[in-house]
């Protein structure tokens, strides 16, 4: 998880395996019973041979 002020255009979000893929969703809190959330994109990651 990774969070950001309001008007953020770029996170980075750390921790990750680079060997993994991922799937991310960005959510926006817009009150406190209200959130609004993007489709979600996934990560494909090439397979190094070897």
């Amino acid at each position: 998880m990774a969070s950001a002020p309001p008007g953020t255009a770029k996170v980075t979000v750390t921790a990750l395996n680079p060997s993994v893929d991922y799937c991310l969703t960005v959510v926006a809190v817009l009150d406190v019973d209200r959130v609004a959330h993007a489709e979600p994109v996934c990560t494909h990651r090439v397979k190094r041979a070897g």
